[in-house]
């Protein structure tokens, strides 16, 4: 459920060329927070997309249409002046490790997109985590 205490709207791009991938992740950020969720297919449209709109978050699936994977695209967005919050979308440890190593924040598998974890890993690039702890105290 969308936290009813920070009435943000965010804006998340999700670079993942599996429509039904899209869909449970759409459901797994509504669970979060209210946001706008783009989706693009290849790394050289994510790059297009986020010239033209600031992002909250970037999730990007490992294996993308085209030319570039993941980590490619990672690496790529890194190099800009102001690098938008990413995560990577595996399964693989090793994939995850090469993401941290990239700058990307701790990201999860399609595998546990339902899992709290993954729950609370995007409410932390978000900042919504401080948000939440601060209004259960208050």
């Amino acid at each position: 459920m969308a936290n009813e205490h920070n009435p943000k709207e965010y804006r998340i791009l999700d670079v993942c060329p599996c429509s039904f991938d899209h869909a449970d992740m759409r459901k797994a950020i509504a669970r979060v927070c209210t946001a706008s969720v783009d989706q693009v297919r290849t790394g050289a449209d994510a790059m297009k997309h986020i010239q033209q709109h600031p992002y909250d978050l970037v999730l990007i699936n490992r294996t993308l249409d085209g030319p570039m994977d993941g980590l490619s695209l990672l690496a790529a967005l890194r190099s800009q002046a102001v690098p938008p919050p990413m995560m990577l979308i595996s399964n693989y440890a090793d994939a995850q490790a090469s993401a941290l190593a990239l700058g990307a924040l701790p990201g999860f598998g399609r595998a546990k997109i339902d899992d709290p974890v993954s729950a609370q890993q995007i409410r932390r690039a978000l900042s919504l985590e401080e948000a939440q702890s601060s209004v259960r105290t208050a």
